[in-house]
């Protein structure tokens, strides 16, 4: 059985059409989309972004970070991903980093310090952006 390949981040990035994909980063597999999306933070009416958007993370080995009850030791790795994200955000135009969908009952926290903010509140999940 043939295993699937995915495009790393820089290579995902390079494509020329905006598509959602997977990709592979480090021991991270994680849904990629870029493209327009409006964000609303707080009560200031909702802005149109060029988002690069990061939903649906798995990391090689800590399959069971999703209980909320976790306080998992760190590794660092989600760190050195999501300043790799910031910085290519930047880099290429990108008006912020938009995180999708937080099911982590620790990750909130994590993306907080990381100067994150909480957007889109009405979608009925928990969301984060951070302008770059």
């Amino acid at each position: 059985m043939r295993s699937l390949v995915y495009p790393n981040l820089s290579e995902y990035l390079a494509r020329s059409i905006d598509r959602s994909d997977y990709i592979r980063e480090g021991t991270f597999l994680v849904y990629m989309r870029r493209g327009k999306r409006a964000v609303k933070v707080g009560h200031k009416p909702a802005r149109l972004a060029r988002a690069l958007t990061v939903s649906n993370i798995h990391a090689a080995g800590r399959e069971g970070n999703t209980e909320t009850s976790l306080a998992p030791s760190s590794t660092g790795n989600f760190k050195v991903f999501m300043d790799r994200v910031e910085v290519e955000a930047k880099q290429r135009g990108y008006d912020c980093v938009y995180v999708e969908s937080v099911l982590n009952g620790f990750l909130p926290t994590v993306l907080q310090r990381r100067g994150y903010v909480q957007c889109n509140e009405d979608d009925g999940t928990l969301n984060y952006v951070k302008f770059v």
